[in-house]
């Protein structure tokens, strides 16, 4: 009965180390179940920026550039761009042009020139994609008696300062694709005043030409108003756009002889108004009145 006891005991004592070792040991056999597979680091790549050259052309009698991917050509008069970046321009350069011979992306910063010539003045040799920013108060004109003040392919123009092309002799801009996104836009032209196809998304814009534009693009347009004349204007006309309410919106007049022009700005709205050549109301389509109800909206001269 007592060796019975002692061996009751014995097998009470095992049972109670066996439980305390499994209480002692439990709580770190669950911390490392629960503890999450160690995933190897992570190795971000940096990303670094393609740098954008960044230049300067003081454009005058004696031309200075500064930066890298511009230069001058000295016996061509010519300033030339053959590296994708930002390129400011300012001053006046007679006889002179601007070439950008680059497939890469090309920003001009007009901060205020003055161009004239007898050659083409803004040539885009390979045709890359090439945007203005015309900055806020300057003055930029380009004038030449060539085929066109810009040739290129797709055009972009923006900022706040204001942009006169005038071409005696062919086209203000010949592009496939221009788009007019902000700005003060003037444009005489003996032929057509843009060629291809024409976006204008903001901005104040008149044109001058003698053919209407026929690829004017609609999507995210502002409203925009093309009259065809009759009676030519002549560089001693002004042309006016005024409301119901004589309030002057925009005028303008041709450096030369022009059977047609458009009118674009944010302030035309739906509604009635009168095109006065100088100060007197032009009949079109049988007219007086203008009514302003599409995107695009063409009058004709009666």
């Amino acid at each position: 009965m007592k060796k019975s006891k002692i061996i009751i005991e014995s097998i009470l004592l095992g049972l109670i180390v066996l439980v305390s070792t499994l209480l002692i040991i439990r709580p770190y056999v669950l911390a490392m179940g629960s503890k999450e597979e160690e995933k190897p680091a992570e190795i971000k790549e940096e990303k670094t920026e393609e740098t954008i050259n960044k230049g300067k052309a003081l454009l005058g009698v004696n031309v200075l550039v500064e930066g890298q991917g511009i230069k001058f050509d000295a016996e061509n008069n010519a300033i030339i761009i053959n590296e994708r970046g930002e390129y400011e321009l300012v001053g006046n350069f007679a006889n002179g042009q601007i070439i950008i011979d680059t497939a890469e992306e090309v920003k001009l910063i007009f901060q205020g020139i003055n161009l004239t010539g007898d050659r083409v003045l803004l040539e885009n040799k390979q045709n890359s994609n090439l945007s203005i920013e015309l900055m806020a108060s300057s003055y930029n004109t380009l004038k030449t008696t060539s085929s066109s003040d810009i040739l290129t392919n797709k055009l972009t123009i923006e900022g706040s300062g204001t942009l006169s092309l005038i071409n005696q002799n062919g086209d203000g801009i010949s592009g496939e694709n221009v788009s007019l996104n902000s700005g003060n836009i003037y444009i005489f032209a003996s032929s057509k005043a843009i060629t291809g196809k024409l976006n204008i998304k903001y901005g104040n814009v008149i044109l001058f030409g003698n053919e209407l534009l026929n690829n004017i693009e609609e999507e995210n347009s502002q409203p925009i108003m093309q009259v065809n004349l009759i009676n030519p204007l002549t560089e001693t006309d002004t042309i006016t756009l005024v409301d119901e309410n004589n309030n002057e919106f925009i005028k303008g007049n041709p450096f030369g002889s022009a059977k047609a022009f458009l009118i674009s700005g944010p302030y035309l709205k739906n509604g009635n108004y009168f095109i006065l050549k100088n100060e007197a109301k032009i009949i079109l389509n049988d007219s007086e009145v203008i009514t302003i109800n599409n995107l695009i909206n063409n009058f004709v001269e009666k």
